[in-house]
């Protein structure tokens, strides 16, 4: 889809979408190589997701103590703006908190699915350092895809008993827990954030009383009307970005027009670039990937 296009309305962008796409054909092309079986390839892969991930999170968490050390500030602070986040991975150079939880979300697939081989308790605190490191990335959507994994691939694969001891202990840790993070960043990005995000809020403050932005809702308001003006084919490779801020200047969104923000949506830019078939083939490309 992304290589024709139906038009490279800004040629600069389309190779931007050419350049981040092409990563793609690694793996294939990897996979062509006849000394190494599908399998074997597999699990290297999976010791380096798994390996990489440990190694990344070390670094992260040494230099996330230095810098709370040496600002003097209270425990309680440790979930603030500065700890969590983007100040939690600022140490990785235009690194955000959504990959890196995509790769630990991945890195606690392949152990809990034993595709690499661990000590029992080694796996354990693997999970615990994981799981702890998620809670730093101060991410929606990626708590909400842990609940999801966790759910799935956890709770489905244990005996009841275990099931039940296991929802009463987290439970008990949510109710003892909940005093200490219900006034941190974390929780108020989670909560009351995510309640902003899915309100029609132009030009408005959000959980920093600071800065002024626009809310998810708005831009994806934007998106469908885009997709609507051309919605079978797009308006072409490369457009998502220049259509969206003459989107957000016709609504008043100053600040998305500004930053020049994209959907924040795959679906939905796929749906500016590629109309109702480039979304249905992104689902395509999803759901056979699901079912193998």
């Amino acid at each position: 889809i992304v290589a024709p296009g139906k038009a490279w309305l800004n040629v600069g962008q389309a190779f931007d979408e050419l350049e981040r796409c092409v990563f793609y054909l690694l793996v294939p092309i990897i996979l062509l190589r006849t000394d190494l079986s599908r399998g074997e390839t597999l699990k290297l892969a999976a010791w380096a997701l798994v390996l990489g991930s440990i190694i990344c999170i070390l670094y992260l968490h040494t230099e996330n103590i230095i810098r709370f050390i040496e600002s003097g500030k209270q425990f309680k602070s440790l979930l603030s703006y500065n700890f969590t986040g983007k100040g939690f991975v600022a140490p990785l150079i235009d690194m955000h908190p959504v990959y890196i939880g995509t790769y630990l979300l991945m890195a606690i697939v392949l152990i809990k699915g034993n595709k690499i081989n661990i000590n029992r308790y080694l796996k354990t605190l693997i999970y615990v350092l994981m799981l702890g490191t998620i809670l730093f990335l101060a991410s929606r959507i990626i708590f909400l895809a842990t609940f999801v994994v966790v759910t799935i691939m956890f709770l489905t694969q244990m005996k009841l008993r275990t099931q039940v001891i296991t929802v009463v202990i987290s439970l008990l840790t949510l109710t003892m827990a909940f005093p200490i993070i219900k006034n941190t960043y974390v929780y108020n990005k989670l909560v009351k954030g995510a309640i902003w995000e899915l309100g029609n809020n132009v030009d408005s403050s959000n959980i920093d009383s600071k800065k002024k932005s626009d809310s998810r809702m708005s831009r994806w308001t934007v998106s469908y009307q885009i997709i609507m003006e051309k919605p079978f084919f797009g308006h072409g490779t490369g457009s998502e970005q220049d259509k969206l801020v003459e989107g957000y200047e016709s609504e008043g969104m100053k600040t998305s027009e500004k930053q020049k923000f994209n959907a924040h949506n795959q679906f939905l830019g796929f749906g500016i670039q590629f109309g109702i078939v480039g979304i249905l083939l992104l689902l395509m490309y999803f759901l056979i990937n699901f079912r193998e």
